[in-house]
């Protein structure tokens, strides 16, 4: 059976899912055994992608890579780079209604970053709660 690289690819739609699922799912049941900082981690780098609107920036290609470009590919990417920036935005107007994007990311970036570096303990209760929510909503948001 013949496979398309493409077909292999993960949809970033799938991806970021799991990622705020996962996340959500850490801060509400925390595990000692597995380190799971690289949920929060990359959250961080998508919050940085919605805060200087590169979600529509194209993967770099490798540089032996001379497949000429998929137009379905590029449309298909376009389309799911809207679907994350509109969940995103959807969490954001949510949780943080009427507070500008950076402000938003800047707050997220903070506590995410402190939970990460295994250190909610010094994240207010309150934070920890509007992070919660702003997940809760992102993952619903990416469901539909």
């Amino acid at each position: 059976m013949l496979v398309s690289e493409d077909s292999r690819r993960t949809r970033p739609i799938v991806l970021y899912g799991i990622l705020a699922k996962s996340a959500l799912n850490q801060l509400e049941h925390p595990t000692r055994d597995l380190d799971q900082s690289a949920f929060f981690q990359n959250l961080v780098r998508l919050l940085d992608l919605y805060q200087n609107n590169a979600l529509h920036k194209p993967a770099p290609k490798a540089i032996l890579d001379r497949r000429p470009a998929d137009p379905r590919g590029i449309r298909r990417d376009r389309e799911e780079a809207d679907a994350v920036e509109s969940a995103l935005a959807i969490a954001h107007e949510a949780v943080f209604p009427g507070v500008p994007k950076e402000d938003v990311v800047k707050r997220l970036r903070a506590i995410f970053a402190k939970i990460a570096q295994q250190e909610i303990s010094q994240v207010p209760v309150e934070d920890v709660k509007r992070a919660k929510s702003f997940l809760m909503e992102l993952s619903k948001a990416l469901k539909k």
